[in-house]
């Protein structure tokens, strides 16, 4: 069948794509019937105006990759010879209202095989990781509103209103009523077999959707998710069960994402304690995983052990370290000024400029060992290290005149660190530190420098070492014993032959 095809390129992450592109999907006048967010896919009805009294179903599927996310809305509604533009050409402009997108939108006509189940369309399902999950320690949701929908046995169900994160202690998501000290459901992560979401249909035209949070998962005699609480039952091992629950439609998105992130690492212990220690605000180190982290990095937070393990033993540090560009990866320029601030450690093997941010997927380090410095291209820049801004007026009872001089004076002086990073890609960023006299970039300069030719001086006595060694395992090697004997005239040429013979 041929549909109409819609298709769009912008930069912004695929979960807030996801998001936005919900409520662009409202403001047209379309109704969503169901949503896959581990596929992000989302499936829907619209009755346009002026095209059909009957509903035309649509599909929008998103793909992340490396420039952002690549949006897709496939449309039922196609012309015999072009595609039907009344629904895509609408959610396009309301949705780039919300996000800029990177390249221009277009709409065509494309051929898909259609089943009972919908468009077949090929995706690549991203996957959510333990990093993932790292980034979500503090979680957009802890406890949420839910009301439970569809027939159960036990009618304590029924007083469940509220959705609890429980992961300080145990693993769990637990159901319990307002009024109630203990949960009336525990379901340990480990016992959920899947989580998804559906749609029902409401209104007199059942052209209203309600979004339903479905929970399947397992019970048995070894676990603590049987109900408890007012009605105590003994369950058989392995048994199978599911609850709906009715949430908040703008919950219930990060809410899935969020369980289906914790599902994903259920079996790594590392993560799970990362969790709880982040509960009782401790920021855990992701090298050893017991002691509370001192240096927050990007993709690491690390303890003093940890970070002397990796990096070396700490000589300097400044909190108020400044970056002027020149890595090829990283801009400089910041709100305020031309350079980026962050912090600046020294140790005996490593230098390193981190920019932290609240956002830890916004913070980001440039790491410099010594052994990949070109000592040969190091060098001091100079510039003017302030400005004097001298005003002159005059002035009238109705006007007023001015004028003024900006002088510079002083010099601020900053590090060129050439190195060849670890994708043999050769770098030139330039550092600074901000200080009254000027005086805190010459002693980091003095210290840098002389830890840089301590460190090379160590791995050239280390090359030594290894050449000794080399020596003297050459001389414990009996035909090379024998070829000094030989040259030393202390054996014959026939002696040398047969030793030779007998060696080989």
């Amino acid at each position: 069948m041929f549909l109409s095809h819609g298709q769009v390129q912008t930069s912004e992450s695929i979960e807030n794509v996801f998001n936005q592109i919900q409520f662009s999907i409202e403001e047209v006048g379309a109704n969503i019937k169901s949503i896959d967010r581990a596929n992000y896919q989302i499936t829907g009805k619209s009755w346009i105006k002026k095209r059909s009294i009957i509903p035309w179903k649509f599909y929008v599927v998103l793909n992340g990759n490396l420039n952002g996310t690549n949006i897709e809305i496939y449309d039922e509604a196609c012309g015999v010879l072009g595609p039907d533009k009344k629904l895509i050409e609408p959610l396009l402009k309301s949705l780039a209202k919300k996000i800029p997108f990177s390249t221009s939108y277009n709409i065509d006509r494309v051929h898909r095989e259609k089943t009972d189940e919908g468009v077949i369309i090929d995706d690549d399902v991203p996957e959510i990781s333990a990093q993932t999950v790292k980034s979500m320690i503090k979680f957009d949701i802890l406890e949420c509103d839910v009301e439970p929908v569809g027939e159960y046995t036990d009618n304590h169900i029924y007083d469940i209103n509220k959705l609890i994160f429980h992961l300080e202690e145990n693993h769990e998501l637990h159901l319990a009523s307002d009024g109630d000290a203990s949960p009336i459901l525990k379901i340990p992560f480990k016992n959920i077999k899947d989580v998804k979401i559906s749609a029902t249909e409401k209104g007199l035209f059942r052209v209203r959707n309600d979004l339903i949070l479905s929970i399947t998962f397992s019970t048995n005699d070894d676990s603590t998710s049987s109900v408890v609480g007012p009605v105590s039952v003994r369950t058989t091992p392995e048994k199978i069960q599911t609850i709906n629950l009715d949430v908040n439609d703008k919950e219930i998105n990060p809410l899935l994402e969020q369980i289906k992130a914790l599902l994903q690492v259920e079996n790594d212990e590392n993560t799970k304690l990362q969790i709880r220690a982040s509960f009782q605000g401790i920021n855990l180190c992701t090298g050893c995983h017991k002691k509370d982290s001192t240096f927050l990095f990007s993709n690491d937070h690390l303890c003093g052990s940890c970070f002397k393990e990796r990096y070396g033993i700490l000589i300097s540090r400044a909190e108020n370290g400044e970056y002027y560009g020149g890595h090829k990866l990283h801009l400089a320029g910041g709100k305020f000024g031309d350079f980026e601030s962050g912090k600046m450690y020294l140790t005996n093997t490593h230098f390193i400029f981190n920019k932290t941010n609240k956002d830890q997927q916004k913070a980001w380090e440039i790491i410099i060992a010594f052994n990949s410095i070109d000592l040969d291209k190091w060098q001091i820049s100079e510039g003017s290290r302030r400005k004097n801004i001298i005003m002159g007026g005059a002035g009238t009872d109705n006007a007023m005149f001015a004028s003024g001089i900006i002088n510079e004076s002083g010099k601020r002086h900053r590090i060129v660190i050439p190195y060849v990073d670890e994708n043999d890609i050769n770098q030139s960023p330039v550092f600074g530190i901000s200080s009254l006299s000027g005086n805190a970039i010459r002693d980091w300069v003095t210290n840098l420098y002389q830890a840089v030719i301590n460190n090379k001086q160590m791995l050239k006595e280390s090359i030594a070492d290894d050449s000794v060694l080399k020596k003297e395992n050459d001389l414990t090697d009996p035909l090379t014993i024998a070829k000094l004997r030989f040259a030393k005239g202390e054996i014959t040429k026939e002696e040398f032959q047969e030793m030779k013979k007998l060696l080989e």
